[in-house]
């Protein structure tokens, strides 16, 4: 998955799409983009993807180290939608 950023972002910024699978509801899979000037891009094996179910909740955060107190924004959330094996 690639992201377009809209511009350069400062060093200590992530971005994280979490899935809420873990016990009680909290978050269990994280996937840590990489973030490369204007673009940022994440890159998962089947064994890891696989193993999120549909209907699983997710939400992707922007965190920003830069700003006091750190800034935790969640930009988007959602459920994962998994597609028939074709």
């Amino acid at each position: 998955m690639v992201l377009p950023l809209g511009r350069r972002v400062p060093g200590r910024v992530r971005l994280n799409l979490e899935f809420l699978n873990g016990a009680d509801g909290k978050v269990g899979d994280k996937w840590v983009f990489t973030i490369s000037g204007e673009w940022a891009s994440v890159r998962t094996q089947y064994e890891i993807h696989s193993v999120i179910l549909s209907r699983t909740l997710y939400r992707l955060v922007f965190a920003d180290d830069n700003t006091t107190p750190p800034d935790r924004s969640v930009l988007q959330f959602g459920y994962v939608k998994r597609w028939p094996q074709q």
